[in-house]
């Protein structure tokens, strides 16, 4: 993955948007209901967190482009024996 690919955004955007709907539903069951619910609160609380993973994402990418948002090494690629076919099958066994 290159430092800012696009597939680098589009993994970053959906950790934000991730983090910022798990934060709001525990403040939204925590209510009881809607109606209860401190919508100031609970989006300033969720717009937090959101803007915390942003910045981490942003900050471990610096750190490995190759990570992407994430501070955990990339995994590797999986191998692909040139006797099988990728599919766990030898190669003319079809």
């Amino acid at each position: 993955m290159s430092k800012w690919s696009r597939t680098y955004w589009s993994d970053l955007a959906e950790r934000v948007v991730a983090t910022f709907i798990v934060t709001l539903i525990p403040a939204w069951v925590a209510a009881g209901n809607v109606a209860h619910l401190d919508w100031v609160n609970a989006l300033e609380l969720a717009g937090s967190a959101a803007g915390l993973s942003l910045l981490k994402g942003l900050l471990a990418n610096l750190a490995n482009p190759e990570s992407g948002p994430s501070l955990l090494p990339a995994p590797p690629a999986p191998e692909v024996s040139p006797f099988h076919d990728g599919n766990d099958n030898p190669l003319g066994d079809h």
